[in-house]
Formats: C-alpha cells, sequence, structure tokens
C-alpha cells in the first residue's frame, strides 16, 4: 500500500482565505502583498516611507489575520488570493519582484 504524506501547507479554501483577507486594512494589504513578494519589513518601512516599528506591528497583524506565521505560506495565500503575478518580471531578467537592495537603491537615486 502506498502512502501519500500529509499536505504540511494545507491553503485554505478560497472563500475563507478572502474572508480573512477581508479583514485587513489597506496599509495592512500593502505589508502583506510585500512580505509575500519576499521583501523584509526593513525594506518595506523604507519604500513605504514609515518606521520600522510600524511596519513591525502591521506585519505582526497580518500574520494574526491572515492565521499563518510562515512567509513562505504567506506567498501561498497571495498566490491563491491572486495577489502575485508568476509571470517573469523582464525588466528584472526574469527575477519576480523587485529585491530589497534594488528597492533601496531606486529610492536613493529618486525613482
Amino acid at each position: 500500500m502506498i502512502r501519500t504524506p500529509p499536505n504540511p501547507i494545507a491553503i485554505p479554501p478560497a472563500d475563507a482565505l478572502a474572508g480573512r483577507y477581508a479583514t485587513l486594512s489597506t496599509r495592512e494589504r500593502r505589508v502583506f502583498r510585500l512580505l509575500a513578494e519576499g521583501h523584509s519589513q526593513a525594506a518595506i518601512a523604507h519604500l513605504e516611507y514609515r518606521a520600522a516599528k510600524t511596519i513591525d506591528n502591521q506585519a505582526a497583524n497580518v500574520r494574526l489575520k491572515m492565521g499563518c506565521h510562515d512567509r513562505v505560506i504567506l506567498s501561498r495565500y497571495a498566490i491563491a488570493l491572486g495577489l502575485l503575478d508568476l509571470e517573469p518580471n523582464r525588466d528584472c531578467e526574469g527575477v519576480i519582484g523587485r529585491g530589497d537592495a534594488e528597492i533601496v537603491e531606486n529610492r536613493q537615486d529618486g525613482v
């Protein structure tokens, strides 16, 4: 008998995720998306022109409201909700999204 291992990262049904997402404030939704894209909380604070502590609090609220404390699972939730583009970003040579160093560099250049 062949056993399949349980899925350690089961994604809740779409309607449950949508309900959780609806509880997020506008700023928490922005933080959620940026976290799901892989940005650090420090880079998000820099990008959003807000204090690091504010972003830390909003990220904690996102994790609590979404019922998830793992960045990978947050990313999977964002994909399930249709918030992340899975197509390669041709401006970044096949990299999805922009790295934290590029955000800081572009912001210093005034982009």
